[in-house]
Order: structure tokens, then C-alpha cells, then sequence
């Protein structure tokens, strides 16, 4: 009677490690698809960001090419005022 209820024991510890077990695997599998959601994520905005920081950069450079030739013709228009031309 003694061995029966042992086997018995055994045979629940063993099923109660498999649901255990089980259980553990699903929510491993659960984080790693929000991992790779999160990572997706991630990586769109990183690429917003990246579009976004070109698009501010070119705007600046075009605004400072703007003032550079401003102040060229400024420069030119003043020498020539002056009567310098060259």
C-alpha cells in the first residue's frame, strides 16, 4: 500500500512539474513575442527620429546657405556702392 501511494506521489509531482513547467514556457514565450514587439517598436522610431533629425538638418543648412548668400550680394552691392569693383 505503501509503494502504490508513492507511485501515486511520484506521478502527481512528475504531472504537477510538466504543468509547472509548461506554464513557465508559455509566459517565457509570451515576453519574448513582447520583446520583439517592443523591438519593433523601437525601431520605427528610431527611424521617425532619424527622418525627422535629416529633414531639421537639411532645413538648417538651407537656412545658413540662404544667409551666406545674402551676405555675399550684400557684400558685393556694398563694394560696389564704394566704388570698388574689381
Amino acid at each position: 500500500m505503501l509503494t502504490v501511494a508513492c507511485v501515486v506521489a511520484v506521478v502527481l509531482l512528475i504531472a504537477f512539474n510538466i504543468c509547472l513547467l509548461g506554464s513557465y514556457r508559455y509566459d517565457l514565450q509570451r515576453l519574448d513575442r513582447r520583446i520583439q514587439h517592443i523591438k519593433a517598436v523601437s525601431r520605427e522610431q528610431q527611424r521617425k527620429m532619424t527622418r525627422f533629425t535629416e529633414h531639421q538638418l537639411n532645413a538648417l543648412w538651407n537656412r545658413a546657405q540662404a544667409d551666406v548668400d545674402r551676405e555675399i550680394v550684400r557684400a558685393r552691392q556694398r563694394n560696389r556702392a564704394q566704388g570698388g569693383s574689381r
